[in-house]
């Protein structure tokens, strides 16, 4: 990380951006119970509802993920580094969202392909988080 990025980091506004987070997190979860209480199907079965409010919360993050331009941003710095803290994670995250290793990995070798790869994370992956 360089050192105008690790500025920026250390300069901005976290007080505004967990206000802005749990904002966020009361929509969702506002729309999650709307959505549960609304069927009439789910009130007899607590471990259906269960499921059903779990895989609910899951498409709200991910909408709302695809919705807000500066987490967007934040998936695009990770894309503009030149080097990864922890590409095991990186490389597992994209083989959960269906690449493949090809797609991923040098030729021949299992070793994450970081120049290949964080086109995927910047363009694709949060794509492939919505409809995963």
């Amino acid at each position: 990380m360089d050192r105008d990025t690790k500025i920026v980091l250390l300069t901005s506004d976290k007080q505004a951006d967990a206000e802005n987070l749990q904002a966020v997190i009361e929509e969702i979860e506002k729309k999650v119970e709307d959505m549960v209480f609304g069927r009439e199907d789910l009130q007899h079965d607590e471990d259906l509802r269960d499921i059903i409010s779990k895989q609910s919360r899951l498409t709200h993050q991910a909408h709302a993920f695809l919705e807000k331009a500066d987490w967007k941003a934040q998936l695009g710095s990770i894309g503009e580094m030149q080097v990864t803290k922890m590409p095991k994670i990186v490389q597992s995250l994209l083989y959960l969202l269906g690449f493949t290793r090809e797609e991923v990995c040098e030729p021949k070798t299992n070793c994450i392909f970081w120049k290949k790869a964080k086109i995927f994370v910047h363009e694709e992956m949060p794509k492939r988080m919505a409809t995963y």
